[in-house]
């Protein structure tokens, strides 16, 4: 070689971003091997922390009826207990139950941010009362946030160096259904859910209670 060529120009990193940036990548990388390539990135950059929050979608498909959201990031905040340790997954139909694929992401966005900023404990499962933030397509507007059941159990304990991520199902339900669990227990809404004919992925099902 007779001309130098002149190095790229470094920047500079921060631990922040480095960690973020790995995270992402195991992450990333069980979603893959579960549910195949991702559609789309949205990412969300926090005004005052800089925290990132990123939603992937993974659209249905011949032969893969289910549309999955999922999260990385949220396992990265500190709750009262520690580190979250959890991402979060809302698995739809492929229609989405007539919502936009925009106005899943977003609502994602308002529940991961919930569960960061909100909430004390989020061991599941716990339930979120109805909200305006839902898509206005759904009659569905409140949440049980349990384990990923349905999903390979890769996606339960995920390796990340010395700490284990859990992912959690989102599941929008029925106020009527949110009320009878406060009242009854989620054994007791899971047995009927068992009973039911649809799948509460569904979003179109009709209530349980």
């Amino acid at each position: 070689m007779t001309n130098r060529v002149e190095p790229a120009r470094r920047q500079p990193d921060t631990d922040g971003a480095f960690t973020h940036d790995v995270r992402r990548s195991v992450l990333l990388d069980t979603y893959i091997r579960c549910w195949g390539m991702p559609l789309q990135r949205v990412l969300a950059r926090h005004a005052d922390t800089g925290h990132v929050l990123e939603v992937y979608v993974f659209p249905s498909h011949e032969g893969q009826p289910i549309a999955r959201f999922a999260t990385v990031g949220v396992s990265a905040h500190v709750c009262a207990t520690g580190t979250i340790d959890k991402e979060l997954l809302m698995a739809l139909p492929g229609d989405l139950g007539g919502a936009s694929r925009d106005e899943v992401v977003s609502f994602m966005l308002d529940i991961a941010a919930y569960v960061i900023y909100t909430r004390e404990d989020v061991e599941p499962p716990f339930t979120v009362p109805e909200t305006p933030l839902a898509p206005r397509a759904w009659a569905t507007s409140a949440l049980l946030v349990d384990q990923a059941r349905g999903e390979s159990e890769e996606l339960g304990e995920i390796g990340l160096g010395d700490d284990e991520v859990e992912l959690l199902w989102v599941i929008p339900i029925y106020p009527s259904e949110y009320r009878f669990i406060k009242a009854s227990g989620f054994d007791a809404f899971d047995a009927l859910a068992d009973k039911g004919e649809f799948s509460l992925v569904d979003i179109g099902r009709p209530p349980l209670i």
